[in-house]
């Protein structure tokens, strides 16, 4: 059977389990813009639509019940959907008010236990989302640098504002050279003179990141890194790249960003900057610390978060506003979620982490599927089509994306829910080791549809 036939063959049974996720899609196409909150969430013929979620399951709206690894984005809710902690504690907050606009006791307790796990921030803000926490971040660098000019990775996301929505997804004949990418923005509406001043560097490279800063040498105010690309794909950097990127940033003055907006406290208790040993400059947050509330937070080196500071010893050169900000919903979730993943949990996420990482080797060898399997403590990826490591945006570009759109309607199928359109997995501590054994079966199963 080729893939298209096998395509629409796993498309009619979605269809024949889902119509009132269909009858929802078509409701919500009246009020928003295709009928989804953001373009990702969109499949063909349609969305999955949800009607609740607790622990590692989540139902749709015909009743259909699977084991999360999709996860909102990335594991969103570390403790998995509604857990006790976190109702308790936003159930309290209710008690006492959604918004004050001012300070309150909780955030001390709040950013004691981010500081606890970063203790390289010095001094932290909180924002609503990693966008907002990479916004202002790299706001303050140049603020701090007096430069305006940014050095991203290809292939990573930061957030959808303009300075960094740019090569998130290139084509790669359209790109230039792998040494020197040529900045690509994504999509129709980022100016070009954002282009100007995002400057584009292969991952895992370090020559030729050095040799892109001497090219604009004393122009860069802030090198901004995933330490862990997770855009479509998952890389690992090589051992020292990161330590070299950090060297790179000081010796030519530059603020060295790490955007730990997904792999802060998830990967492991102080995330990637306790994973692989760093020291940035400044630190992004989101997702995993908010305990499934929208979460965002950055800081760092106390000279400079002293550019957004007007106290004291505070320059006051730059302003940090949201009315939402270090709200209480956030705070009170967060810290409860905080409180919940202890180093001990991080031991369970990685040995669940690696059972599913095996079991897809196995299942892919044995069924004959060409794919790379690259994973780290909760989290994972399959790069169908792909037969070695991916080890930045471009080894990964040749990956089958329409192999994965199969296996997701065939893990659906199946009884899992992975992310849409790729085929990752993001563990909470809600899983089980029974959870672990349905994501493993269902995976054979899922693949064998496509064999």
């Amino acid at each position: 059977m080729s893939d298209q036939n096998v395509l629409e063959e796993l498309k009619a049974d979605y269809r024949e389990r889902t119509p009132g996720s269909k009858a929802i899609w078509e409701e919500n196409r009246n009020g928003l813009v295709d009928g989804v909150g953001s373009q990702p969430r969109y499949v063909e013929p349609y969305p999955l639509a949800i009607e609740s979620a607790s622990g590692s399951t989540i139902r749709d709206v015909d009743g259909n019940e699977y084991v999360d690894v999709f996860n909102c984005f990335g594991g969103v809710p570390m403790l998995g959907h509604a857990p006790k902690a976190v109702r308790n504690a936003v159930g309290s907050q209710l008690e006492e008010g959604l918004v004050y606009g001012h300070p309150y006791p909780k955030q001390l307790e709040y950013t004691n236990a981010l500081t606890d796990r970063y203790p390289m921030i010095d001094r932290l803000r909180l924002a609503n989302s990693g966008t907002e926490a990479n916004m202002n971040a790299i706001r303050l660098a140049r603020s701090y640098t007096g430069r305006s000019k940014i050095v991203k990775i290809e292939g990573t996301y930061h957030g959808s504002f303009d300075d960094v929505f740019v090569s998130t997804m290139p084509t790669v004949d359209d790109a230039g050279t792998r040494e020197a990418p040529t900045p690509r923005p994504n999509g129709a509406g980022v100016p070009d003179s954002v282009l100007e001043e995002t400057i584009v560097a292969p991952f895992n490279d370090p020559e030729a990141l050095e040799s892109i800063l001497h090219a604009h040498e004393g122009e860069i105010a802030a090198i901004i890194v995933e330490p862990v690309p997770m855009y479509a794909t998952l890389v690992e950097p090589r051992d020292g790249y990161l330590q070299d990127v950090s060297s790179l940033a000081a010796e030519h003055g530059a603020v060295f960003v790490v955007d730990e907006v997904k792999t802060g406290c998830r990967i492991a208790y102080g995330g990637a900057c306790e994973y692989y040993d760093l020291e940035p400059d400044l630190v992004t947050l989101g997702k995993a610390i908010g305990g499934g509330l929208p979460a965002g937070a950055f800081g760092g080196d106390a000279e400079i978060m002293r550019e957004m500071s007007f106290q004291g010893r505070g320059r006051g050169n730059t302003e940090n506003v949201g009315t939402y900000n270090a709200n209480p919903l956030l705070v009170s979730a967060g810290s409860a979620v905080l409180e919940e993943l202890t180093p001990e949990a991080y031991d369970r996420l990685e040995a669940h982490s690696e059972r599913i990482a095996a079991s897809f080797e196995d299942v892919l060898r044995d069924e004959g599927i060409t794919a790379t399997v690259q994973h780290l403590p909760s989290v994972g990826y399959v790069h169908f089509g792909i037969d070695t490591d991916v080890t930045d945006y471009r080894t990964g570009s040749g990956q089958r994306f329409d192999t994965a759109i199969q296996y997701w309607f065939a893990a659906l199928e199946a009884g899992i829910l992975p992310p849409p359109k790729t085929s990752a997995w993001y563990l909470t501590t809600a899983h089980t080791d029974a959870d672990v054994d349905t994501i493993v079966e269902a995976n054979k199963s899922a693949l064998a549809a496509l064999s």
